[in-house]
């Protein structure tokens, strides 16, 4: 499990619940501990495709928006899920990092 200090911010997330007759429909606003690292990097998608990401967040397991989320970033950006991966540690996921456009 990752240190309380080593999650220094506060986002806001809305999981996506699913996709409505006018576009996707998104869950009630979560608050989460997390680390965001403001860093624009290529990373590829489910499916397979290039994206740029304006971010990396770090956040603990079980506490994720999951691909296709809306996080509010601390600056006030809101920005769409792209991409999510599981760290493991030696037993157990230790760590979720989630790459947002």
């Amino acid at each position: 499990m990752i240190r309380p200090r080593l999650l220094p911010h506060t986002v806001t997330y809305k999981p996506m619940l699913g996709n409505g007759p006018y576009g996707p429909v998104f869950g009630d606003p979560v608050t989460a501990r997390a680390r965001v690292q403001f860093q624009r990097r290529m990373v590829r998608t489910a499916q397979a495709t290039e994206v740029m990401s304006a971010a990396t967040i770090y956040f603990r397991p079980g506490n994720t928006p999951g691909i296709g989320g809306m996080v509010t970033l601390p600056d006030g950006t809101e920005r769409e899920v792209i991409v999510q991966s599981e760290h493991v540690g030696s037993r157990e996921v230790e760590l979720v990092s989630v790459d947002v456009g």
